[in-house]
């Protein structure tokens, strides 16, 4: 998702899938008592249901339009729940290589209305290919040639606009594609823009979650990669993003949100991201997780602080994976 949070929740609720209760019957494993007490119960086959019933004409769509990069990650998450690329046809042939869906003359969800190159989703295009096992190597081709392009010598990648988000995306898939080298220089741009704080920006110059969990993730992937003195640099990076995040986490586990108008809120797909980040340099995050599943609704979605008694379509398609203990990271197959 590459747009500011506080332009998503504009609006008090996400359209978001409601099923009915009797939905969590379905796929629910329960302990060995009668009347297993809610902890004991395995929600997640519900959360998948949540967020397969979300998919419509194989998009997920918010404000009635199709959100592309929610849809991805939600593919992501439900790679992390153990889906198939069968299991997932549909999708992956829709966005994943239909030309025409994907970028075609400048025009497909891989541009702005005015055709200039996504770059963090082409990241997200590159690293989800590579993830959910899509054999579209040609296109794989066209677009990293694409962002290729964007990226100047020094790593800095003008289209992205100081977005941590985007320059890790562009990285995750960089090294996703085995280009480690060039993943390595923009993750270099990133990190000697980390603020003072530890933290990494996101939509604007103050460090935020969803930056500073989103570049770990990219530093694990690349944590030894770059000679003595890159490494040694990653590494101090890694501890000052950690130290951020330590300092800015509510009650043990979990962040939170200005909510621009004095008031804060607990922040689900920062916290998602944020989570993941941690587990990918090898932190416990099972309090994170314990957090996650504490916020299951009925439907077997996510809650977030807009969604009410409802799961959230979009706090699910990012938070599922860290309420299972895994990372982004950790779908990509190994070499």
């Amino acid at each position: 998702m590459f747009a500011p949070k506080s332009g998503l929740r504009s609006i008090a609720t996400l359209i978001t899938t409601i099923a009915t209760a009797s939905s969590l019957a379905l796929g629910i494993a329960t302990a060995a008592s009668a009347s297993p007490t809610p902890a004991s119960v395995d929600k997640s086959p519900a959360t998948l249901a949540f967020l397969d019933r979300a998919f419509v004409n194989n998009e997920i769509a918010l404000y009635g339009a199709p959100e592309y990069g929610v849809t991805i990650e939600a593919m992501l998450q439900r790679r992390a729940g153990g889906y198939s690329l069968i299991k997932q046809l549909g999708p992956i042939k829709h966005l994943f290589t239909d030309r025409a869906v994907i970028g075609y003359n400048k025009v497909g969800y891989l541009y702005t209305a005015t055709g200039a190159l996504r770059t963090g989703r082409t990241g997200m295009f590159l690293f989800a290919s590579k993830a959910l096992g899509v054999a579209n190597g040609p296109l794989q081709n066209v677009f990293y040639a694409e962002l290729k392009s964007t990226i100047a010598t020094d790593g800095s990648v003008a289209l992205a606009k100081g977005n941590t988000v985007e320059y890790a995306w562009i990285a995750l898939g960089l090294h996703a594609y085995g280009q480690d080298a060039l993943a390595n220089k923009v993750l270099g741009y990133a990190e000697a823009h980390q603020n003072g704080d530890g933290g990494f920006a996101g939509w604007s110059s103050a460090s935020s979650t969803d930056g500073t969990g989103l570049a770990l993730q990219a530093e694990a992937a690349l944590r030894t990669f770059g000679g003595a003195k890159v490494v040694a640099g990653r590494k101090l990076s890694i501890g000052k993003a950690v130290a951020f995040l330590r300092r800015t986490i509510i009650d043990g586990d979990h962040w939170q949100s200005d909510n621009g108008d004095g008031s804060f809120s607990a922040d689900v797909n920062g916290s998602a991201y944020a989570a993941m980040g941690m587990k990918a340099v090898g932190l416990d995050i099972a309090k994170q997780s314990a957090w996650f599943r504490s916020q299951l609704a009925d439907d077997g979605g996510i809650k977030s602080a807009w969604s009410g008694a409802n799961g959230d379509t979009f706090a699910t398609a990012q938070a599922y994976a860290p309420m299972i203990g895994k990372t982004y990271l950790g779908l990509l197959p190994t070499k």
